[in-house]
């Protein structure tokens, strides 16, 4: 790497009428270069990354459409960058090719009935198939 390269929090989606790209939600809590991303119908999941220092993140954030906000959640087993997710039969699956493991991650929305702010609980739960 010769140069730092612009290290923002910005999600772009294109607009297939324009053919341009289009900041389209809240950029995410942390700037990232290069994380894996999960999209389902019910959330957006961005697992590590690199930061501007080119250190790769342990980090992992939702994005819950219905309430337009980004979620931390506790942090991936090790640091991403440069992986491939996939999800099979309704589970997703991340491969790492540094370490040449491949992890399970089950997450799950959870809203309790006393919270009025309407901000769902994210559980997520990492399971490395390697071990």
């Amino acid at each position: 790497w010769t140069t730092k390269a612009d290290v923002t929090g910005k999600v772009y989606t294109l607009n297939s009428s324009t053919q341009k790209w289009v900041e389209s939600i809240p950029p995410m809590p942390t700037a990232r270069l290069s994380p894996a991303v999960i999209s389902q119908p019910s959330c957006l999941t961005v697992v590590g990354g690199r930061n501007k220092n080119y250190h790769n993140l342990f980090d992992v954030e939702i994005f819950i459409p219905y309430t337009s906000q980004w979620h931390k959640t506790s942090p991936a087993p090790s640091p991403f960058c440069n992986v491939t997710t996939n999800i099979i039969n309704n589970k997703c699956f991340l491969a790492d090719y540094y370490s040449t493991r491949v992890y399970q991650l089950c997450m799950s929305l959870n809203q309790t009935a006393n919270d009025s702010s309407n901000t769902p609980q994210v559980i997520t739960e990492w399971t490395n198939l390697c071990d």
